[in-house]
């Protein structure tokens, strides 16, 4: 496992309530503000000491905690739907962080394109993506980028692409697509196109205002046309 996957994985095991997924992690990394990463010496890391990976048993217990607090407090007012109801909600949520723990590692290659959680049996919906802007930290790759970090800030970015492809597209989603779209071009005249059209490399993203050009423009990048 290469050493940005291996980090992939190490996060979705110590949150597991917060990550699904592969994309979950990179969104935080890349897209998210005030984060506690910082670029060092080419690689995105954490600015705060890290303590050691808790076990699965503790994640559980402090995913559930508040339902079993309530269940403790309140018990004796429920009726028995509701019991029953806080009871499966306990045994889910266990499962479900036992299952993301325990298959951080394969989790760690999965996109949200391709997200499944087969505890659950239900398919990720759109993903609305966390607001882009100078602050994140795809914006602020620096020259010395460590080649599996700079795939991956572009991977992000085509998760940006295919979010607003397949059905969460707003207002919010369009800036997003803009920005992102900006991003990669300047990446492509930094560290060279990576295959991208110089159609897609020059435009003027900051005056982008065609939604129909821009989304066929990522389509054909998106399908390799």
């Amino acid at each position: 496992m290469s050493l940005i996957n291996k980090r992939i994985a190490d996060s979705i095991r110590r949150y597991p309530t917060l990550y699904r997924c592969r994309t979950d992690v990179l969104e935080h990394w890349f897209c998210v503000i005030g984060n506690g990463m910082e670029w060092q010496d080419g690689q995105l890391v954490s600015i705060f000491d890290e303590s050691p990976l808790p076990t699965v048993e503790q994640l559980a217990a402090e995913s559930t905690k508040w339902m079993r607090e309530r269940l403790e407090e309140d018990a004796n007012e429920m009726d028995a739907s509701t019991l029953a109801r806080y009871r499966v909600m306990i045994e889910q949520e266990s499962t479900r962080v036992r299952f993301t723990v325990e298959n951080a590692s394969d989790l760690a290659l999965v996109s949200w394109s391709h997200y499944l959680n087969p505890v659950l049996k239900n398919v990720a919906s759109p993903k609305s993506i966390y607001p882009l802007c100078a602050y994140s930290r795809m914006s602020q790759v620096p020259d010395d980028v460590d080649p599996e970090y700079l795939a991956a800030v572009r991977e992000m970015i085509f998760e940006v692409f295919s979010c607003h492809n397949n059905g969460a597209s707003n207002e919010q989603t369009w800036a997003n697509v803009k920005f992102a779209s900006e991003v990669l071009s300047n990446l492509a005249a930094r560290f060279g196109h990576g295959g991208l059209p110089l159609s897609f490399v020059d435009y003027n993203w900051r005056q982008a205002a065609n939604q129909n050009k821009v989304k066929a423009m990522i389509q054909d990048i998106l399908t390799g046309e």
